[in-house]
Parts: C-alpha cells; sequence; structure tokens
C-alpha cells in the first residue's frame, strides 16, 4: 500500500535487524531491492492506455496483496519443499514478506487518508488521491530516514537488472499465482510484467520538478482526475495535509468504523519493522542455505 521509496526505506531498517542477529547471513542486494517492492510489478502490466484490450495479470498482484501472512509463508514453504533455498532467493523473500507486512499494517491508515483527500483536491478521486498520499509518505518518510530529498534517488537503481534474478522472479511467481490463484497464468505474462513495470517507474521520475506540473495540466485540460500525477513526487509534501498524521488526530477504516484510532504513519511504520523482525526471524532463516 505505500509507495516505492517507503518499501526501500522500510527494507533497510528490517535489513539492519536481521543482520545484527544474524552477522553470517550473506545477503544479495539486488535480489533484497526487488523483493523490497513486493508484487507490486504486477500491478503494471499493460498500463498504457493503448493496452486495455489486452488481457492483464495485475489482479493477481491484488491476490498477493489481500492474502493472510500465515497463508503467504505456506505458499512460500510449498515453493521452496524439498529445494535447498540459496542466498539470491531468501534474500527476496525476507524482503518480499517484510512489503506484504507493510502492506498490510498501512491500508487502513493509506485508505481513511485518500478518502479524505479525494474530498479536498479538486477533480480527484480516491485512486489518484491514494497515489497522491503514498508519494507524500515517500516524501516524509525519505526525509525522516535518510534527511534526503525526493530528487536525490535514482528509481531505477531500486530495480537493478539482474537476468539471474529475474528468472528467479518469474518462477516463484509462476508457481505460487498457478497454485492459488490462476492456473492460465504464463512466465510471459510476468516477464511483461517485470519490463513494464520498468517502463513505468521511468516514467515516474521527474528530476526538475516539471513532468508533475505539465502532466496535472494535461489532466485539468482534459477533465481527468489525479490518478497520473499522483503517482508523481514533489519535492516536499503540501504542507495544508497532514499525510502523517503527526497531530494524532482520529481516524477509522472503514469511514463509519467504531474503532478509533490516533496512530500516526510512523507509529504503524516502526511497529511494522518489530513484526517483519520477528516473523522474518520465525519463519523464514531456518531454511536450509
Amino acid at each position: 500500500m505505500p509507495a516505492m521509496i517507503s518499501h526501500y526505506l522500510f527494507s533497510k531498517r528490517v535489513l539492519t535487524k536481521i543482520s545484527q542477529a544474524y552477522p553470517k547471513f550473506s545477503i544479495n542486494d539486488n535480489a533484497y531491492l526487488w523483493g523490497a517492492q513486493g508484487p507490486d510489478f504486477l500491478f503494471s502490466h499493460k498500463f498504457l492506455p493503448w493496452q486495455k484490450n489486452h488481457r492483464s495479470i495485475k489482479r493477481s498482484g491484488a491476490f498477493l496483496q489481500k492474502g493472510s501472512i500465515e497463508d503467504i509463508i505456506n505458499m512460500i514453504k510449498n515453493y521452496f519443499k524439498d529445494k535447498t533455498i540459496n542466498s539470491l532467493e531468501l534474500s527476496y523473500i525476507i524482503s518480499f514478506l517484510s512489503h506484504l507486512i507493510l502492506d498490510k499494517n498501512a491500508y487502513d491508515f493509506v485508505s481513511f487518508n485518500a478518502k479524505k483527500l479525494s474530498e479536498i483536491i479538486p477533480r480527484s478521486s480516491t485512486k489518484g488521491s491514494r497515489n497522491e498520499q503514498k508519494s507524500a509518505l515517500d516524501i516524509i518518510l525519505l526525509r525522516y530516514e535518510e534527511q534526503k530529498l525526493p530528487t536525490e534517488i535514482n528509481l531505477k537503481k531500486l530495480i537493478p537488472n539482474d537476468r539471474n534474478l529475474e528468472n528467479f522472479i518469474k518462477d516463484f511467481y509462476l508457481n505460487i499465482l498457478i497454485e492459488n490463484y490462476d492456473k492460465t497464468i504464463t512466465s510471459r505474462e510476468i516477464a511483461e510484467a517485470l519490463k513494464d513495470f520498468k517502463l513505468f517507474v521511468s516514467l515516474m521520475i521527474d528530476r526538475t520538478g516539471l513532468k508533475k506540473k505539465f502532466i496535472k495540466k494535461l489532466e485539468a485540460y482534459f477533465k481527468k482526475d489525479n490518478s497520473i500525477s499522483g503517482v508523481i513526487r514533489d519535492i516536499t509534501e503540501n504542507d495544508d495535509y497532514d499525510y502523517a498524521n503527526f497531530q494524532k488526530s482520529q481516524w477509522a477504516w472503514p469511514i463509519d468504523s467504531n474503532k478509533i484510532r490516533t496512530d500516526s504513519f510512523f507509529d504503524i511504520y516502526e511497529s511494522s519493522i518489530t513484526e517483519a523482525v520477528q516473523i522474518v526471524d520465525s519463519s523464514l532463516l531456518n531454511f536450509p542455505l
């Protein structure tokens, strides 16, 4: 549910704690970076406007996001049944699982704020406002963790080219999705999704701030919502909205829920790090290497 930079920073924090507990664990950097993005690459499959009439497997990403952590762990264990997992594979799986934990824990918070933002931002939709919320959290978290601006992060370096790794990713998702979701999914479609994700990331890079301004003008001219401009990060977040809930305002999701919360995004983020380390420690780090 959070966006690309947030998941990258989250995975770094999780890895720091795992490395402290397991100093002999050898991490594969490329695999860990890709795993940090979880199944999000699937959502980019056939995302271009002229591809809308082609079959897309993007809904398989939602299937993995919505599955319980226990079910996901069982899928992982079934995939590696009777196999010896190597460092590349384990590195990917650790950050993949961490990604899903943060997604689940942040879902209600992001959904609530997306709904509220859609009521404030002109010509916005819930989807576009969700993208705005996630982009703002990227900006805020990057400043919190590394005192950097989004323009200082090369998004392409978060998804490095690595043929061996991509072969594993294709095999892993093909097996998981065929066994648990849709038997008609093909390796070619997963490869297409990986390629489309790289293109999507490239298109969303805005080193000057001009791209977002231009797209917002196009959205206004064609009377479109903010779905596209929302995924492009500004230099800093808009001061008119408390995206991370620093003020500890009350919120609930669903909106009419009686369970009132005051968590900030940082409360959710920090507690998710602890949870991810505990789950990885108990579920994955006993795999034979």
